[in-house]
Protein backbone atom coordinates (compact mmCIF):
# COMPACT_ATOMS: atom_id res chain seq x y z
CA UNK A 1 0.00 0.00 0.00
CA UNK A 2 3.06 2.25 0.41
CA UNK A 3 3.39 2.29 -3.03
CA UNK A 4 -0.31 3.48 -4.15
CA UNK A 5 -0.44 7.18 -3.59
CA UNK A 6 2.77 7.32 -6.11
CA UNK A 7 1.05 6.05 -9.12
CA UNK A 8 -1.51 7.98 -10.13
CA UNK A 9 -0.37 11.50 -8.80
CA UNK A 10 2.72 10.73 -11.20
CA UNK A 11 1.15 10.22 -14.33
CA UNK A 12 -1.33 12.96 -13.55
CA UNK A 13 1.26 15.37 -12.69
CA UNK A 14 2.97 14.49 -16.22
CA UNK A 15 0.00 14.68 -18.09
CA UNK A 16 -2.91 17.11 -16.56
CA UNK A 17 -0.49 19.66 -14.63
CA UNK A 18 3.06 19.67 -16.59
CA UNK A 19 1.34 20.33 -19.85
CA UNK A 20 0.38 23.84 -18.70
CA UNK A 21 3.18 25.17 -17.73
CA UNK A 22 5.18 23.94 -21.44
CA UNK A 23 4.34 26.25 -23.62
CA UNK A 24 5.45 24.52 -26.91
CA UNK A 25 2.85 26.12 -29.19
CA UNK A 26 0.19 23.06 -29.12
CA UNK A 27 -3.57 23.73 -28.48
CA UNK A 28 -3.95 23.02 -24.94
CA UNK A 29 -6.08 19.83 -25.46
CA UNK A 30 -2.81 18.13 -27.57
CA UNK A 31 -0.74 19.37 -25.48
CA UNK A 32 -2.60 17.43 -22.72
CA UNK A 33 -3.20 14.06 -25.19
CA UNK A 34 0.83 14.25 -26.39
CA UNK A 35 1.77 14.43 -22.76
CA UNK A 36 -0.80 11.74 -21.62
CA UNK A 37 0.87 9.34 -24.71
CA UNK A 38 4.38 9.89 -23.17
CA UNK A 39 3.44 9.25 -19.69
CA UNK A 40 0.92 6.71 -19.97
CA UNK A 41 3.03 4.89 -23.04
CA UNK A 42 6.54 5.04 -20.77
CA UNK A 43 4.32 3.63 -17.70
CA UNK A 44 3.39 0.26 -19.91
CA UNK A 45 6.78 0.16 -21.32
CA UNK A 46 8.93 0.22 -18.64
CA UNK A 47 6.75 -2.20 -16.76
CA UNK A 48 7.74 -4.90 -19.55
CA UNK A 49 10.93 -4.30 -19.76
CA UNK A 50 11.13 -4.75 -15.70
CA UNK A 51 9.25 -8.20 -16.45
CA UNK A 52 11.65 -8.84 -19.02
CA UNK A 53 14.49 -8.33 -17.21
CA UNK A 54 13.92 -9.45 -14.04
CA UNK A 55 14.27 -6.70 -11.96
CA UNK A 56 12.29 -7.59 -8.76
CA UNK A 57 11.18 -6.07 -5.74
CA UNK A 58 13.70 -3.34 -5.82
CA UNK A 59 12.22 -1.92 -8.86
CA UNK A 60 9.38 -0.42 -6.40
CA UNK A 61 12.04 1.43 -4.23
CA UNK A 62 13.68 2.74 -7.65
CA UNK A 63 9.81 4.00 -8.78
CA UNK A 64 9.08 5.68 -5.47
CA UNK A 65 12.76 7.29 -5.81
CA UNK A 66 11.86 8.46 -9.15
CA UNK A 67 8.49 9.93 -8.33
CA UNK A 68 10.41 11.80 -5.27
CA UNK A 69 12.61 13.26 -7.99
CA UNK A 70 9.48 13.97 -10.27
CA UNK A 71 7.91 16.04 -7.65
CA UNK A 72 10.95 18.16 -6.82
CA UNK A 73 12.09 19.04 -10.25
CA UNK A 74 8.12 19.72 -10.84
CA UNK A 75 8.37 22.45 -7.48
CA UNK A 76 11.80 23.42 -8.65
CA UNK A 77 11.28 24.08 -12.12
CA UNK A 78 11.03 26.93 -13.69
CA UNK A 79 6.83 28.45 -14.15
CA UNK A 80 7.39 28.01 -17.76
CA UNK A 81 8.87 24.43 -18.64
CA UNK A 82 11.18 24.49 -21.38
CA UNK A 83 10.49 21.34 -23.75
CA UNK A 84 13.61 19.31 -22.98
CA UNK A 85 13.04 19.54 -19.11
CA UNK A 86 9.58 18.75 -19.45
CA UNK A 87 9.82 15.70 -21.54
CA UNK A 88 12.22 14.45 -18.79
CA UNK A 89 10.05 15.41 -16.16
CA UNK A 90 7.44 12.70 -18.36
CA UNK A 91 9.86 10.25 -18.32
CA UNK A 92 10.82 10.07 -14.98
CA UNK A 93 7.29 10.40 -13.68
CA UNK A 94 5.91 7.67 -16.01
CA UNK A 95 9.08 5.83 -15.34
CA UNK A 96 7.87 6.15 -11.62
CA UNK A 97 4.49 5.49 -12.04
CA UNK A 98 4.81 2.01 -14.14
CA UNK A 99 7.35 0.73 -11.45
CA UNK A 100 5.05 1.34 -8.43
CA UNK A 101 1.63 -0.12 -10.24
CA UNK A 102 4.04 -3.55 -11.24
CA UNK A 103 5.47 -3.71 -7.62
CA UNK A 104 2.70 -2.73 -5.66
CA UNK A 105 0.38 -5.43 -7.36
CA UNK A 106 3.41 -7.90 -7.11
CA UNK A 107 3.77 -7.00 -3.66
CA UNK A 108 0.30 -7.82 -2.68
CA UNK A 109 0.04 -11.23 -4.64
CA UNK A 110 3.04 -12.34 -2.98
CA UNK A 111 1.80 -11.14 0.93
CA UNK A 112 -1.81 -11.24 0.30
CA UNK A 113 -3.71 -14.54 1.45
CA UNK A 114 -5.75 -15.79 -1.91
CA UNK A 115 -8.80 -15.62 0.09
CA UNK A 116 -8.35 -11.63 0.44
CA UNK A 117 -6.31 -11.41 -2.63
CA UNK A 118 -9.37 -9.58 -4.88
CA UNK A 119 -10.62 -7.23 -1.75
CA UNK A 120 -6.63 -6.25 -1.01
CA UNK A 121 -6.23 -6.00 -4.85
CA UNK A 122 -9.84 -3.35 -4.69
CA UNK A 123 -8.18 -1.74 -1.81
CA UNK A 124 -4.69 -0.88 -3.39
CA UNK A 125 -6.18 0.54 -6.31
CA UNK A 126 -8.64 3.25 -4.23
CA UNK A 127 -5.40 4.45 -2.62
CA UNK A 128 -3.91 4.54 -6.32
CA UNK A 129 -7.20 7.10 -7.12
CA UNK A 130 -6.03 9.17 -4.30
CA UNK A 131 -2.93 10.15 -6.97
CA UNK A 132 -5.56 11.91 -9.52
CA UNK A 133 -6.57 14.49 -6.99
CA UNK A 134 -3.08 16.47 -7.17
CA UNK A 135 -3.81 18.11 -10.27
CA UNK A 136 -7.36 19.38 -8.63
CA UNK A 137 -5.25 20.89 -5.34
CA UNK A 138 -2.33 22.10 -7.34
CA UNK A 139 -4.69 24.30 -9.28
CA UNK A 140 -7.21 25.09 -6.41
CA UNK A 141 -4.21 26.75 -4.77
CA UNK A 142 -3.17 28.56 -7.45
CA UNK A 143 -0.48 30.52 -6.36
CA UNK A 144 3.00 28.91 -7.60
CA UNK A 145 4.64 28.76 -4.70
CA UNK A 146 2.23 27.03 -2.61
CA UNK A 147 2.24 24.55 -5.48
CA UNK A 148 5.67 24.24 -5.19
CA UNK A 149 5.51 23.51 -1.43
CA UNK A 150 2.89 20.73 -2.15
CA UNK A 151 5.63 18.76 -4.48
CA UNK A 152 8.04 19.26 -2.67
CA UNK A 153 6.42 17.76 0.75
CA UNK A 154 5.12 15.35 -1.81
CA UNK A 155 9.11 14.67 -2.80
CA UNK A 156 10.08 14.21 1.06
CA UNK A 157 7.11 11.67 1.23
CA UNK A 158 8.17 9.66 -1.77
CA UNK A 159 11.63 9.40 -0.33
CA UNK A 160 10.84 8.22 2.81
CA UNK A 161 8.36 5.32 0.88
CA UNK A 162 11.43 4.70 -1.24
CA UNK A 163 14.16 4.52 2.39
CA UNK A 164 11.30 2.57 4.41
CA UNK A 165 10.99 0.14 1.40
CA UNK A 166 14.85 -0.20 0.89
CA UNK A 167 14.98 -0.81 4.65
CA UNK A 168 12.03 -3.37 4.59
CA UNK A 169 13.72 -5.16 1.49
CA UNK A 170 17.18 -5.37 3.26
CA UNK A 171 15.23 -7.17 6.67
CA UNK A 172 12.26 -8.99 5.32
CA UNK A 173 12.69 -10.81 1.64
CA UNK A 174 9.13 -11.14 1.11
CA UNK A 175 9.53 -11.61 -2.81
CA UNK A 176 12.89 -13.30 -4.56
CA UNK A 177 12.05 -11.61 -7.63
Amino acid sequence: MPLAPWVFASVTLGFVTLPTRMHIGLAAPLAAGAAALLVNGISGVIQLVARARRWGPRAGTVGATLAALGYAAAAAAPQTIPLPLGLSMLAVLGCASGLLLREGLIDLEAAAPQSNRGALTGIFYTFTYVGFGLPLLLSTLGSAKASAIILAVMAVLATATAVSRAARLRRDSHRQN
